[in-house]
């Protein structure tokens, strides 16, 4: 950034003005940077120098307050813009609502998102994925499935984002027959489920004792190369503790469990054949 800056001095001290693209430039560098007074002060500079803000500008600055959780002021700016005639657009409402989801503004993200319809603007599947996460998260299941039903006449298709989201919605609720029938559903959909959605399925099936179904789901993540995330690595080394060498996960260890980190030393058992 501080050679980017001297080459913007140089720009000046030739005769060469900056313009609007070129300040964005610096302002997104900044903002990535996390560097907001920076950034704040060249778009301060814009201003001064008769410069007109433009929709990348704007998008830059809110997105970098929202991720230093600055989102009252990205609010401020949400506002300011279109008070100055500059209109947002899907990737400024999208940082916005990501913004304040995950600041916990939970009604006010729900009051931006139907602001968003009511001003004409129609949502990409990026911003259906975080509201309905977001949705599951809050526990308001329900309207996460209307608004995940509906996706098809809003002529968008849920991809694997979308359907783990929901299928982790529906294993908080304890509903692990219905989160089996998405996955199922998402797979002959021609959807690849990731390693998030395994390790979520794995824990669900560990949740409810299904441990047929989450042997299962181990052998498909070995055959895939995924690995087991912290969590569900603890689940399973309390199984191996509590029931030994005997336990079902036994042909499953050296496969699933980082040797260094079981708790009941299995990792020396070989796998059975």
């Amino acid at each position: 950034m501080e050679e980017a800056e001297k080459v913007l001095h140089s720009m000046v001290v030739r005769g060469c003005e900056p313009d609007v693209f070129s300040y964005n430039i610096l302002i997104n560098g900044y903002c990535k940077a996390k560097k907001l007074d920076e950034a704040m002060q060249i778009f301060e500079d814009m201003h001064i120098k008769g410069l007109t803000p433009d929709v990348i500008t704007y998008n830059s600055v809110i997105d970098g307050l929202c991720k230093v959780r600055r989102v009252a002021a990205a609010l401020e700016l949400f506002e300011k813009m279109q008070a100055q005639g500059t209109s947002p657009n899907v990737y400024t409402y999208s940082t916005l609502l990501d913004g304040l989801f995950t600041n916990g503004s939970y009604e006010e993200a729900m009051r931006l998102f139907e602001k968003m319809d009511n001003d004409g603007l129609k949502a990409d599947i990026v911003i259906y994925n975080t509201v309905i996460n977001h949705m599951c998260k809050s526990n308001n299941l329900d309207e996460a499935k209307k608004l995940f039903d509906s996706l098809p006449s809003k002529e968008l298709q849920p991809n694997t984002q979308t359907f783990t989201s929901m299928i982790n919605g529906l294993i908080t609720k304890g509903m692990l027959k219905e989160s089996e029938d998405l996955f199922t559903e998402m797979v002959e959909k021609g959807h690849t489920p990731d390693d998030i959605t395994y390790n979520i399925m794995v824990r669900g099936s560990l949740l409810h004792n299904d441990i047929d179904k989450a042997m299962q789901l181990l052998n498909a993540m070995i055959d895939r190369g995924f690995s087991l995330n912290a969590t569900n690595i603890s689940m399973v080394e309390d199984l191996l503790a509590t029931h030994g060498p005997k336990s079902k996960f036994i042909d499953l260890v050296d496969k699933v469990l980082p040797k260094h980190q079981s708790k009941g030393n299995f990792t020396s058992v070989k796998p059975v054949v």
